[in-house]
């Protein structure tokens, strides 16, 4: 599959009406930079002031996408609630990913 910033937009506007994305605050689709890189070592990142890259080197199918997408809006959400963890994979990660993956059938190890 060919991940563009287009297609990015798209799985990002959709996870954002969804929930638990839906309750949460998270910006707007026009409000955020989208890139790809091609990052062999990681699936994508997201970077203050609301850059959401993801990796074509290792995103190659639509499961990998929307998952990589979701982590990283969550990633956002953390950074835009001002939680000064935003960028680690504990307490409040830990927490949300659980409610996020529980949601949407996603294998809560994998996110």
């Amino acid at each position: 599959m060919q991940i563009t910033p287009d297609s990015m937009r798209a799985v990002y506007e959709m996870l954002a009406q969804l929930p638990p994305f839906k309750r949460l605050k998270i910006p707007p689709s026009d409000q955020i930079h989208f890139q790809v890189y091609a990052d062999p070592g990681c699936y994508g990142e997201y970077e203050p002031e609301h850059i959401i890259r993801i990796s074509k080197a290792k995103v190659g199918h639509l499961d990998t996408f929307i998952k990589t997408m979701a982590h990283e809006m969550l990633h956002l959400y953390l950074y835009v609630s001002r939680n000064k963890e935003w960028d680690k994979h504990t307490g409040k990660f830990a927490y949300y990913a659980n409610r996020i993956s529980l949601a949407m059938g996603f294998d809560p190890k994998e996110f």
